[in-house]
């Protein structure tokens, strides 16, 4: 799926004061619509599980890390077109 990644807004992993952060479930699929405050993905901290939010609403472009994968903080999970006006 093609993103304008100058429109798209990143969905990006935050400071969750672990070195490494691991990729839980996918709660959206790509091209569904979802509301700010939507719950996208579970990450895993150590023992702790965070469940990440969209910050806008709009479409769930495109997922580019998958379930299982390790990340850090900054890396960007997914790309959220934003809805049209």
């Amino acid at each position: 799926m093609s993103v304008n990644s100058s429109d798209a807004a990143s969905v990006s992993v935050p400071d969750l004061g672990s070195d490494r952060v691991r990729v839980g479930q996918w709660l959206i699929e790509p091209g569904v619509k979802v509301a700010s405050g939507d719950r996208l993905v579970e990450l895993l901290a150590g023992s702790v599980l965070v469940h990440l939010t969209s910050a806008i609403s709009g479409r769930l472009a495109r997922i580019e890390r998958p379930t299982g994968s390790t990340v850090f903080t900054n890396t960007v999970l997914a790309w959220i077109e934003p809805e049209s006006p």
